[in-house]
Formats: structure tokens, sequence, C-alpha cells
């Protein structure tokens, strides 16, 4: 990116999912893509797709485990966002009870500090709001 032009995403969602690599040729997105990008829209940030609208392609998981799109935070978005963003969109979109038990499946990368980090996780989606709530906690000591 040419220094003095503004980034035009918050959260990128890439093609491909946690276990499926899409390529180029093939941009394959789960079908909780959309769902997520619309979450994520309604706390303000700018979600962009890394194929076009008419090139991507979905596909469906009929199964209990949630599978969700692989998402990168743009360098600017501070950990505390990407913390609390992340935990609002698993609590929207698996809220306890019942789906507690379901394996929940996702890979982010965000910027810390200027460097990147991952987190991948599958596991329940109790444990995966446990490994969130740490996320957040580590950041509160993270100024933006």
């Amino acid at each position: 990116m040419n220094q003095g032009t503004e980034q035009a995403w918050d959260v990128l969602i890439k093609r491909g999912y946690p276990g499926r690599a899409g390529g180029e040729s093939d941009p394959v997105y789960p079908d909780s893509a959309v769902k997520v990008a619309k979450l994520l829209a309604e706390s303000n940030l700018r979600v962009a797709f890394e194929d076009p609208r008419a090139d991507r392609r979905y596909e469906s998981h009929h199964s209990i485990d949630l599978v969700f799109p692989l998402l990168v935070f743009a360098q600017a978005i501070g950990p505390n966002l990407v913390a609390s963003g992340l935990y609002d969109l698993l609590k929207a979109y698996a809220p306890l009870g019942r789906s507690e038990e379901r394996v929940v499946e996702f890979h982010v990368k965000f910027y810390p500090d200027g460097k990147p980090k991952e987190l991948r996780t599958k596991m329940r989606t109790s444990d995966t709001l446990e490994a969130v709530r740490a996320l957040v906690e580590g950041a509160k000591d993270t100024p933006e």
C-alpha cells in the first residue's frame, strides 16, 4: 500500500476456510461468510471479500460444526477491537446453550504491535469463547 492512501477495509474475508485453502482459480468461501460479513459490518467495521461477488462460490457445511471464513484484520485495528469483535461475533453466531458443544473452527490474522499474529481454533463453542476471552484480557493492557 502506498503511503498516504487509505485502506478500504478493516476486515478482509479471504478465500478458503480452515482446512480448505482456496486458490485463485477456486474462490471458495464457507456459506457462513455472508452472515459473518454482515455481523462485522454491524460493529461498524468495513468488510471486504478477497474476490468480487460474481466470482465467489459458497460451500455449505451440513454438520453441527461452525466453519467461519478466514479473517484478516487491518493493521490499524487494535487488539482490543479484534478481540471484542471476535467475541461478539461468536456470541451472535453461536449463542451458548444448546450450541455449547458445537465445534467452532476459525482462523484469524491480526497485527498487535505491528507484527502479524494468528489465532486458529477448532474447539467447542464454550472453549473457543474462553480462548477469545483470554485474548480480550491480554489485549486490555495493550494501548490502541
